[in-house]
């Protein structure tokens, strides 16, 4: 997905403000980028991101969630 398109769907924040958190996201191994010519093509890392969620789940969320949090990542391994 292009920059572009999530300052897009993020109305009321600018490109640099997106851009900075996905260079955070990125850091953090929640994004994978690559460059298309000028543009930088981002998505999502959906095993990290199921981990990130898993550990909010564990940390905040209800016993239920966790438990079917975990089981998504036992089915996925």
């Amino acid at each position: 997905m292009r920059v572009s398109d999530i300052v897009a769907a993020f109305a009321r924040s600018s490109q640099p403000t997106i851009s900075h958190h996905l260079k955070i996201l990125k850091h953090e191994g929640l994004v994978h980028s690559r460059r298309e010519g000028k543009e930088i093509l981002y998505s999502l890392n959906a095993e990290n991101v199921d981990e990130c969620c898993g550990m909010l789940w564990a940390k905040f969320g209800k016993s239920r969630a966790v438990r079917v949090a975990k089981a998504a990542r036992k089915a996925r391994a």
